[in-house]
């Protein structure tokens, strides 16, 4: 039994919801924006990062479909994306005056003709030529940016080589369909397969394949809305776990690229004192010839310090007390 509570609510303005209220967004389109609502202004944010998938899931609408009701919110300037190689981050358009509503596609209704007696007949040749051509194009052209959205996005079934065979297979396999449908269950897991990340290879996507279907009763049929639904979650929890292993394995990485510079910097330094120390021994050698063939050059206290440095091989100190004197010879 649902139960909402008063204090878990997604703050919207006034305003911005009236304006709503006028706006023509179709089903799937406005199922689209309520997901967006919902992460964004539901969590007080301005924008979040949403996947394919989860709208998907959220909303039970094939992700093809997602794609393409996104674009058309976008087109109209009603939602924001910033696309990148992983997931895309989504925001609310405010400024409503911005938004632009799409033109529609006018179809001319039937001629009713009315006979002498009042009879009503409809005849089904009636439609304008012209509007049936303006149909097929508009048909046509969804189609074609529908392909478009799925080349673009680079996971398409071809490039992963799952074939409508292998899913064939899977059901005669695991269930007592016999002979499945494409329209009924191939297609579907086409459509769910063209949307996969680019992170999963074709084997990663056969193991989500078959994980799924290994699941199934081969004694009973299947019901492809929770069959479709788990292989999103598989495909989406496999996707997860590369990224994991992708942040663990450059975390990693990045440890050990920390562990050999800071080796590379102790070699160094451990260099650089051995150079030290040996060109100290050279001018100390030079020093001590040039102080016991010159004592008269040296004051008292000249002596006291050169000697206190001689003793404790470290000549820093006293090395401007010999390039005055040398530099007078």
């Amino acid at each position: 039994m649902a139960n909402p509570q008063p204090d878990e609510f997604t703050r919207i303005s006034n305003e911005l919801l009236e304006q709503l209220c006028k706006t023509k967004i179709n089903g799937e389109a406005m199922q689209i924006f309520l997901v967006i609502l919902r992460k964004t202004y539901g969590f007080n944010k301005k924008s979040e990062k949403i996947s394919l998938n989860y709208f998907s899931e959220l909303t039970n609408i094939p992700t093809s479909n997602c794609s393409r009701s996104i674009k058309k919110l976008e087109n109209m300037n009603i939602i924001s994306v910033i696309r990148n190689e992983y997931i895309s981050e989504y925001s609310i358009q405010k400024d409503y005056e911005k938004w632009q509503l799409l033109s529609k596609t006018i179809v001319s209704e039937p001629t009713i003709k009315y006979d002498s007696e009042s009879t009503i007949n409809a005849d089904s040749n009636t439609i304008n030529p012209d509007s049936e051509t303006t149909i097929n194009a508009d048909r046509y052209k969804r189609k074609k940016e529908s392909l478009k959205e799925s080349k673009e996005r680079g996971t398409s079934l071809t490039s992963q080589k799952i074939t409508s065979k292998e899913i064939q297979e899977l059901f005669i396999n695991h269930s007592k369909i016999s002979e499945p449908n494409h329209k009924t269950h191939i297609n579907p897991i086409l459509e769910v397969l063209a949307n996969i990340p680019p992170e999963l290879n074709t084997q990663d996507v056969q193991n989500c394949l078959f994980s799924v279907f290994s699941k199934l009763n081969k004694g009973k049929g299947v019901k492809m809305d929770f069959l479709l639904t788990n292989l999103r979650k598989a495909i989406s929890n496999k996707h997860e776990k590369i990224l994991l292993e992708q942040k663990q394995q450059q975390i990693k990485q990045a440890e050990i690229d920390r562990y050999n510079n800071q080796k590379s910097a102790i070699t160094q330094k451990i260099e650089d004192a051995k150079q030290y120390q040996l060109q100290t021994a050279e001018k100390i050698i030079k020093y001590s010839e040039f102080y016991n063939n010159n004592l008269s050059l040296f004051s008292t206290m000249e002596k006291f310090e050169i000697q206190k440095a001689f003793k404790n091989n470290s000549i820093t100190l006293v090395e401007h007390i010999f390039f005055n004197k040398m530099n007078l010879r």
